[in-house]
């Protein structure tokens, strides 16, 4: 017979030896792992001091070509080359071929301009040249080529010769009254009539009264029966920074009053006079017609009140209104500001 107090004995000796047991294993595991961490972070570690460093070594092209070391992306504050590297000559510009005009073939109505050097000016007249010699206004001279197999007018604005200067009083928006004293900045305006499509001109050429150009235009798209019915026309103005530009006069060239086989086979040169610009309905007058200016201040509920009035031509203009209307009157085509007072 066994005794109760020794089985009660047993069983807490043999749970204690089981924990002792377990926590033995997991401590041996727990150390065994951090043994390991620490001996791979330690040869990591001793490695490095004994290093050598590390010499830059060249990249190989598949193609055969000489090793060469890579290259960064640019930067705005520029790149040095890698040490010992060879610097490498500028790039050439690439070329750009554009296509000729026989290869795309004639574009309907189109116009190319071409800016040549300007030819030697020859000592007659000079800059402050009779304007009798040249005509009241001056001489425009251009010259006319026809390129039948592009279907290409070539006009070419060589020069003009003896304009008038802006030392004069200006008549009728232009300078055809201005007094050939002083000199002018002018520029050449160019379009095909009746069509008016394409309107060209000039660079200004600054204080002179006998400006060289030779600047050459092309119209694409025209054969000789539509060249036949069409004409030039040349403006000729002066540039103002601070104003509207100055009509000096205009050419009209009827291409039906001239050999159009003279200028298909080669560059034919023309002298015309400058002419006073026409103007539509010359004939109209502003007789019978009267302007009135009212200020009004706003109101969203009553009547707007009339703050003041101004009345331009008419019985009721007078003093400076009547003046200012009068010279509105005499000068087609200017822009003439005053300051008025309103009445009430």
């Amino acid at each position: 017979m066994t005794h109760p107090f020794l089985c009660l004995s047993v069983v807490p000796v043999a749970a204690g030896l089981t924990a002792a047991i377990v926590l033995a294993v997991m401590t041996c595991y727990c150390a065994r792992r951090i043994r390991q961490r620490n001996r791979k972070t330690a040869g990591h570690d001793a490695t490095l001091p004994f290093q050598p460093p590390r010499r830059p070594t060249a990249v190989r092209s598949p193609s055969g070509a000489p090793p060469h070391y890579l290259k960064k992306s640019p930067s705005p504050t520029g790149t040095k080359p890698p040490p010992g590297a060879p610097l490498s000559p500028p790039e050439a510009p690439t070329q750009v071929r554009y296509a000729e005009e026989s290869e795309t073939g004639p574009l309907p109505r189109m116009v190319a301009h071409e800016t040549r050097a300007p030819e030697p000016e020859s000592p007659v007249g000079g800059d402050q040249g009779d304007c009798g010699e040249y005509g009241r206004l001056g001489t425009l001279v251009f010259k006319l080529r026809f390129l039948a197999d592009k279907g290409a007018l070539v006009v070419s604005v060589v020069r003009c010769r003896g304009l008038p200067g802006k030392g004069g009083t200006v008549n009728n928006g232009d300078l055809s009254g201005a007094k050939n004293t002083g000199n002018t900045d002018p520029y050449v305006k160019l379009q095909l009539l009746p069509e008016k499509q394409h309107k060209v001109k000039t660079r200004v050429v600054r204080n002179t009264r006998n400006p060289v150009y030779d600047e050459d235009f092309t119209f694409y798209g025209l054969s000789l029966t539509e060249l036949g019915t069409m004409s030039l026309h040349f403006v000729v103005l002066s540039f103002d920074r601070y104003s509207r530009d100055d009509v000096i006069g205009e050419v009209i060239c009827p291409m039906s009053s001239m050999e159009l086989s003279q200028i298909e086979n080669q560059q034919v040169a023309f002298s015309k006079e400058i002419q006073p610009r026409s103007l539509k309905g010359a004939g109209a007058t502003l007789d019978g017609v009267a302007l009135e200016l009212m200020l009004l201040d706003w109101d969203r509920v009553t009547k707007n009140e009339v703050i003041g009035r101004l009345d331009l031509g008419g019985p009721r203009c007078t003093g400076t209104t009547l003046n200012h209307w009068n010279e509105v009157c005499n000068s087609p085509r200017r822009q003439i500001a005053e300051w008025h007072k309103l009445v009430e």
